[in-house]
């Protein structure tokens, strides 16, 4: 997969796009397919581990598949993907 663009807590606050306009931002379409919804366990383990807020991680972060994988979490937010890895 190709290394997909993220941006910090502050960019993401001053531009306020949504989740389309995010996944276009990093790259997203060009790398296959991808979900917009996450498992709702994952997300809250997620939450509790970081203690970012759920809406951020839920508002940048998706589901994406590769090599008809199982898919794994892969957030548009520097600091959440920085949690994943």
């Amino acid at each position: 997969m190709k290394k997909l663009r993220n941006f910090s807590i502050a960019e993401l606050e001053q531009w306020q796009v949504n989740k389309q306009e995010l996944s276009k931002l990093m790259g997203l379409k060009e790398n296959g397919s991808f979900d917009y919804s996450l498992p709702q366990d994952w997300l809250n383990r997620q939450t509790e581990k970081t203690g970012l807020s759920y809406d951020l991680i839920r508002s940048t972060t998706f589901w994406v598949y590769d090599n008809n994988s199982i898919g794994q979490p892969i957030s548009g937010c520097t600091e959440i993907q920085d949690t994943i890895n």
